[in-house]
């Protein structure tokens, strides 16, 4: 694992952009907590699916895709969705943190840095 500027551990496997794509964390924030996401799935141009594994704050496994659909030209339309499931504890943690608002930040950089991307 290297360090990235904030002093966070994280770890590169594979070649990212590629099915088997792993991105390690261990932050120091507790509310980033430690896990991995791996690329399981890839439609160049149009789709990209992967499996989230959470071992801090708590221990689970999540799914997330995102597609791409051109709607017009210099307009492109992504759809971003994250499932999996919680048990009696979890939706209980998700209520109290407002796991939703505490994501909502991190989500809209990141699809403002996807908004980048697409635009080069």
């Amino acid at each position: 694992m290297g360090n990235d500027r904030s002093g966070n551990e994280k770890r590169i496997q594979s070649t990212d952009g590629t099915v088997g794509f792993v991105y390690a964390w261990d932050s120091e924030n507790k509310k980033a907590g430690k896990g991995e996401q791996e690329i399981t799935k890839l439609s160049d141009g149009h789709s990209m699916e992967c499996e989230i594994r959470f071992e801090k704050p708590f221990i689970g496994t999540s799914y997330a895709y995102f597609t791409t659909e051109s709607v017009a030209d210099e307009k492109t339309k992504v759809k971003w969705v994250f499932a999996g499931k919680l048990n009696y504890m979890m939706k209980i943690m998700h209520l109290l943190l407002n796991l939703k608002k505490m994501l909502g930040k991190d989500i809209e950089m990141s699809l403002n840095d996807l908004k980048s991307v697409l635009e080069k």
